[in-house]
């Protein structure tokens, strides 16, 4: 659990098996949970262990949504999915992140996308963390 401009956020976080991972931010739907992504999680950590390639790892951030799963409800009104974006990167920050991946589906598209709308310097969009294929991740 970290705390992000007041607000409690609970995660789950697995480091890949590569020697690069990249960091990438889960973000699951309504109704739903982190637990959405318990057998993604393996395969996207360790993808050598399923028949993919060490280098395609990623350091896997499974926030839940205020007031879902283990995150206490919105500290304040008016917490949506542009809010969640702004959490979702000081969360990141928090844990060392200056650039990431984003993928979610339901209001976590949305939080996605805020994420590249508000942060496109943070964003990962492929080819490497730095558009060359060879970038670092903290």
């Amino acid at each position: 659990m970290v705390t992000v401009d007041g607000q409690d956020i609970h995660f789950g976080f697995q480091p890949g098996c590569g020697p690069l991972p990249l960091p990438l931010v889960l973000t699951h739907g309504w109704p739903g949970s982190f637990l959405e992504f318990e057998t993604l999680i393996p395969l996207l950590t360790d993808p050598a262990a399923h028949g993919g390639a060490p280098e395609d790892a990623f350091d896997v951030v499974v926030p839940s949504l205020p007031g879902y799963g283990f995150s206490p409800a919105p500290a304040r009104l008016g917490v949506s999915s542009r809010e969640i974006a702004k959490l979702w990167r000081g969360l990141m920050g928090q844990l060392g992140y200056s650039r990431f991946g984003a993928q979610g589906g339901d209001i976590g598209a949305g939080v996605s996308v805020w994420l590249a709308r508000l942060f496109p310097r943070f964003l990962s969009v492929g080819g490497g963390l730095d558009g060359s294929g060879s970038g670092t991740n903290r």
